[in-house]
Parts: C-alpha cells; structure tokens; sequence
C-alpha cells in the first residue's frame, strides 16, 4: 500500500463524514482505491462517529477510538501512525478539513519526486473569510451546511474552491512558499520514524503549536525536499475548535505560545525551507488562490452589507485627472513626493499630523491601531477606503458618523503623544484635520495622497479607483532595520510575515524589522506589477539622492504634470546616511534586500 492517511477527529459527528466522504473512491479522482487507506480515529469524543459509516466508505477505512481525557490530538497521531501500513504517511490533524478530490492523487505523485519529500497543501476555510472574523459576522454552522448544499458539493469537488478563502497560515497562496503550518503534509514512513512522530509534550487543546513543530523538525530533516500541492486544498468547516473555533478577539497564540517556547526554548517561529518544489495543476477555478490573501475576501455569502459610499466604485467624472497614491514605509521621502505635486497643482492632503507634510486624509481611515496582530476584515477596509473616497470626491465629511468614529479612534492615539515640539505640532495639526474637510477634487487637476500604510491595500484601491495610479518609494534597508520600521514590525509583522512579532532583543528586532522591510516591498512590488502593470513607478534611495531633479521629473512626467520653473529647487531628496553596522543583521536578508533594490529599474 502507498499511503495511509490519518485523521483525527473530537465530537465532529456533523463535520466528519464530509470529510471521510470527500477521501473516498469515487470523489477522489485518478487513484486506485488499493493505493491508500483511511484511518479514523476520534479522540476521546463525547459524541463519537458511527464506526459503521465510516468502514462503510471503502475497504480501505479504519474506525479507533482513542479512549482520553487529553485534549491533545498527538497521542492518537502516533497511535494511528502505528496501525498504518502504507509506504507514506499523510496527517489532517483536524477532521473539519474537506479534501479536494485530487488531493490523494497528487501527494502520491509528488512523494515519488525525491527520496525524502514532505507534501503539503494550501489550507482554506469555508466562508467569506477566515472563521475566526466570520463568525462574528453571523457566519455559522446553518449558513455552512446551505453554502454548501448549493454549491453543488460533492458531485462536484472543485466546488469547495468556490466557497472558500484562505486561510490565515496558507495566506500566501500556492506559490508563497511551506506554510507555517499543514493542514494536510505527507512524507515517507522512514522520515516519519526517524522524526518520531509528534511530539507528545504538546498538550494543549488541538495540539497547540504541534503542527508547527512537526513541520519545522520535518523540513529541516537532512535531505528533506518540500513539496507544493498546486490546484489542491483541504477545506476547514467551522466548528468549535480550540484556534478557529474562537472568535477574532480571541488569540490562541497566547495558550499556545508559551507551551511551544517551555518545549523548544524558543518563541514560535517558521523554519526556513530548501528550496520548495511546486508541483501539479490548477484548473480556473483553484488559480484564486494563487495570490496572496492578506485580508478577507469579499462574497457572497457575507450577511453584512457593504457600506454605501462604495457601492458603486468610482463614478466617471469623479476625477478631472487620474488620482496618484504614493505609498512606502519611510514618510520623509513619501512627504517630499506630496509636496512636489502639490506645487505642481495637485491637492495631497492638508492639515497634516506629520511634520513631513504627508497626506493625512488616507491613514486617517485606515486604522492601523484596530488592525494590530490580525487581518483587516474586509468590511474595515471599505469603510474606510468609502469614506477616502466620498473625501476626494465630496469633500465634507462633517456630520458623518463612520468619518467621526475615524477621527475618534485616531485621536485617542494622538492624545497619548508626549510634549515634546513634534509631538505637539502633531497634537495641533490633528485638532485643525478633525475640523477641517479636503476640497472636492472636480475643482483640481487631480489629487494625490502619501502614505505608508497603503500598500497593504493595493488590490481594494484598485476596485475602488480603477484609473489610479501608484509611485511606491523603497528606502534604504539598513536604515529600516536600524530606524521607525520597528514600529510597523510590531504591528504589521504577523500580517505580512505570517508569525507573531515578539518584543524581543534589539538584535533579533532589528532582524524583524529587515524581515519586514523586504516582504512589505517584496509584496509592493508584486502588486504593482500585477494589479498596476502600465500605472505604477518606482522609486529608490538612490534615485532621489543622486539625482533629484531627473527623479522630480520623472515623477512629474507620471502624473502628467507640467514642470513649473524652479519649483524642484526647493525639495531635499537627500536620505539619511545608513549606520554602518550590519553585524547582527543576516546576510541572507542583507543580500536579499540589495537584490531587490537592484532590480528595481525592471519593474518600472
């Protein structure tokens, strides 16, 4: 025999048999029922499966029950890894997840491409998004089971695609490298051996962090060679479970790390990989997920209503010329950009709360102190790019409650600013915004807006504006991981490097804030090629420092403004000089990020 799959299972007598069903002959396709077996095993269950039902489903199923108080699966994991008798061995760790029906067939395809593969898939959930924000939009077991009844699940498999997103520790999509965490991961019996299954320390509920754990020790085997499934998912139904059971407010990682750290003296962390093999095929409907999710889809499914002020987008003749967004992570360059377009006839935003001279219109719905450690739920993200928009194209907010809600929270953080002489000037400039309103932008040739948190929004701006056009600055790294990035490491780093970010040593800090610096421009820049392909420039340290006056042009000539006389004669473009010490920052990072400002030229 091939493969032996095991599945582990408590109280799911309404999610399990989907997904027993969905690893049976018949909606697998292209696998010979001989070549694996299913093993079943509920672990210590008050409301067990039937045994009749699950053996029902082929020659190859197995029923055990695991008779424990534990509310760790890892004990039943080794004991089911013990009755299996296939060459390889593939884990769902938790019974909620529906498999697509070529998932079978192609992990026994990639198993045969090394001598020590470890397969996995990309994880998903069913709904609007992940299950932790869902159901507190109402989504629930009712909403799943008529979802599913009219998706035209089981007859058709591939269906799950149409009905799912993904999930928080597969957010990267198909091709953004070995989850964190597997869903579903398959490898040789000898690899499982020589790793000794899980490890049986890990007791907290589900497992904890054991997945985790699993997969670090089996990447970084010697000789181990990850796999990436294409066009395959496992699909989590939503059930009270001990991580996706829990409402958004509720974060597991605060039970789960602190076993983890006891266990391997470390926080959490991904291990890295070798080089990953991607491997298979995907059809139309699996290539969604081949981009990265950073925030919850939209569908339509979801039971709250978008807000109004978006419903319909951009209107013709909201804008007397496309608008410009200039986005990045360090404001200074961002805010001599604003200023450049303003003297050039553009509106960029008054009544700054930075010094710099940076737009404050667009962070100021953007909340990025609601959104720390966790993704913006969709409808955050068209509320506020909403009420960006009515901005740009009305004008007065005044009166609005979603605007005042906007202007409350960002006052709270202002309020908490200290009295030195910037932080002053910033208290004064935010008591001017709260009552002033940004004219209509009909009454200008167009309208620009500077901010550091809006690539993390490309995608939505691009419904929302469809003829905006996008100037993305990359400053200087070491200056980054020395400097304010530490800042958006705390609270973007779980959002873009998928892990926790830990208040750790200033070195391992600075190492975080490297590593954020390069996937935040990494992702920029995959945006802006594939969302913004004719409509995006560019920017480098170098490029304003060496040669400000071609740059002024250059951007001038991008947003279709004529050079007035003298007027880039008053911009500084100079960066600050970077620290020189590079010592406790790792090569692979520093490497990667010269790479990636060397080619910067390419993606203009």
């Amino acid at each position: 025999m091939k493969l032996s799959i095991l599945v582990i299972f408590y109280n799911m007598q309404r999610e399990g048999p989907r997904t027993l069903q969905s690893l049976a002959p018949g909606y697998q396709r292209d696998v010979d029922a001989a070549d694996y077996e299913v093993i079943a095993i509920d672990n210590g269950s008050d409301r067990p499966l039937d045994a009749g039902r699950v053996t029902a489903l082929g020659d190859g199923f197995r029923y055990h029950y695991h008779d424990t108080a534990s509310p760790s699966p890892v004990a039943a994991i080794n004991l089911g890894a013990g009755m299996a008798q296939g060459d390889n061995i593939a884990l769902i760790i938790d019974g909620a997840r529906m498999a697509s029906p070529g998932l079978v067939a192609q992990t026994l395809r990639a198993l045969d491409l090394a001598d020590r593969p470890v397969v996995a898939a990309v994880s998903a959930h069913l709904g609007p998004e992940a299950q932790r924000f869902s159901r507190d939009a109402g989504y629930g077991k009712d909403v799943e089971d008529a979802m599913l009844d009219a998706s035209g699940w089981p007859q058709d498999g591939y269906a799950l695609f149409d009905i799912g997103t993904l999930a928080p520790s597969s957010r990267l999509g198909y091709l953004g490298g070995f989850p964190p965490e597997c869903s579903w991961i398959a490898l040789p019996r000898p690899m499982w051996d020589a790793l000794g299954g899980f490890d049986q320390g890990f007791q907290a509920a589900g497992g904890g962090l054991a997945a985790m754990d699993f997969r670090n020790r089996a990447v970084t085997l010697d000789g181990a060679q990850p796999v990436m499934l294409l066009g395959e998912a496992v699909f989590h139904q939503i059930h009270d479970g001990a991580a996706t059971g829990t409402s958004h407010a509720a974060n597991p990682m605060a039970r789960f790390g602190p076993e983890f750290e006891a266990l391997r003296g470390t926080p959490p962390y991904k291990a890295d990989c070798a080089d990953v093999i991607y491997f298979g095929r995907m059809t139309q409907r699996s290539a969604k997920f081949a981009q990265p999710v950073h925030m919850p889809a939209v569908s339509k499914v979801r039971t709250a209503p978008a807000p109004t002020h978006l419903s319909a987008g951009r209107q013709p003749g909201d804008f007397a010329r496309p608008p410009i967004l200039v986005t990045g992570l360090e404001a200074a360059p961002l805010g001599g950009i604003a200023r450049l377009l303003e003297a050039h006839g553009t509106w960029a935003g008054s009544g700054s709360i930075a010094d710099d001279g940076t737009s404050a219109w667009f962070d100021l719905f953007l909340d990025r102190q609601a959104w720390i450690n966790r993704f913006p739920r969709d409808p955050e993200v068209l509320r506020a790019l909403g009420l960006f928009h009515r901005a740009m194209t009305q004008g007065d907010l005044r009166g609005d409650a979603d605007a005042a809600a906007a202007l409350d929270a960002l006052g709270k953080v202002i309020s908490r600013l200290g009295t030195s002489a910037p932080e002053i000037a910033r208290k004064q400039a935010f008591a001017a915004l709260k009552d002033a309103a940004p004219p209509p932008a009909q009454s200008h040739p167009c309208w620009a807006a500077a901010s550091a948190l809006a690539h993390l929004v490309l995608p939505q701006l691009n419904s929302a504006i469809p003829d905006l056009r996008v100037i993305h600055v990359i400053g200087d790294p070491i200056v980054a991981a020395h400097g304010s990035a530490h800042g958006q490491t705390r609270s973007w780093g779980s959002y873009l490097l998928g892990e926790r970010v830990h208040f750790d040593p200033i070195g391992s800090l600075r190492t975080r804030a490297l590593d954020y610096w390069l996937a935040a421009h990494t992702r920029a820049l995959t945006l802006c090629r594939e969302v913004y392909p004719d409509r995006h420039l560019v920017l480098s340290p170098s490029d304003m420092a060496e040669a400000p006056d071609v740059t002024a042009r250059r951007i001038l000539h991008f947003a279709g403004l004529p050079e007035a006389e003298g007027a880039t004669a008053t911009l500084d473009w100079s960066a600050p000089p970077a620290p020189d010490a590079t010592g406790d920052l790792p090569s692979r990072l520093i490497d990667a990020a010269r790479a990636l400002l060397d080619g910067i030229p390419r993606h203009d």
